[in-house]
Formats: structure tokens, sequence, C-alpha cells
């Protein structure tokens, strides 16, 4: 029981910290490419925002294939998947929606 809420809760914070990590470790001068030369490589606004998607999706089957409920914890941790599915999907459409200064809505939030 542990090792499973284990893995489902370190799926969760990494999906959380991840992209935190990610942008402390940049450069100081900024990304290696200009965003929309990233855009163009990889044809993606928000890899890690996909990404992260795709882990939740991946943690959930595998919590919906546990053999047991773990005293009620698969189960909330599977509610907690699909709330962060929600708020990553929101992200992404506030995104599509609202300007910044400096840039179009839609494009990325780091120069």
């Amino acid at each position: 029981m542990r090792r499973l809420l284990g893995v489902a809760g370190g799926c969760v914070l990494a999906l959380m910290v991840g992209p935190l990590v990610g942008e402390a470790q940049q450069p100081a001068s900024g990304p290696t490419a200009p965003p929309q030369q990233q855009r163009q490589q990889g044809g993606e606004r928000h890899p890690q925002i996909r990404a992260a998607m795709q882990a939740l999706m991946n943690a959930e089957r595998h919590l919906q294939e546990a053999a047991h409920d773990y005293g009620g914890h698969r189960e909330k941790a599977m509610g907690l998947i699909k709330h962060a599915q929600e708020e990553l999907r929101a992200g992404l459409a506030w995104d599509r929606t609202h300007e910044q200064p400096g840039r179009q809505p839609g494009s990325p939030t780091k120069p």
C-alpha cells in the first residue's frame, strides 16, 4: 500500500515541482533557442503541460489496474489526478485567452 501511495504521490509531486525545477535550471541568458524556434522544432507551445497530462493519464491507468483499494487511498489518489488534469486543462484555456505585456495570447509565457 505504501508503495502505491508513494508512486501516486511522487507522480503528482513531480508534475507540480518538475517545471519549477526546470525553470530554475535555465541559464541566466534564457533558453537556448528563441520561443518561436522552440515552437517550430517541437510544434508544441506547452510541452511540459502536455507531458504532465500524459503522465497523469498513465498514473490514473496504473491506479485503475491496482488490485486493492488500500482503504480508500487509491480512490482518493484517482480523484486528485482528475483534479490535476482539470487544472492543467483550465491553465491551457486561460493561456489561450489572456494577453500579457509583450506577448500574444497562446504564446509561451517565458521569453
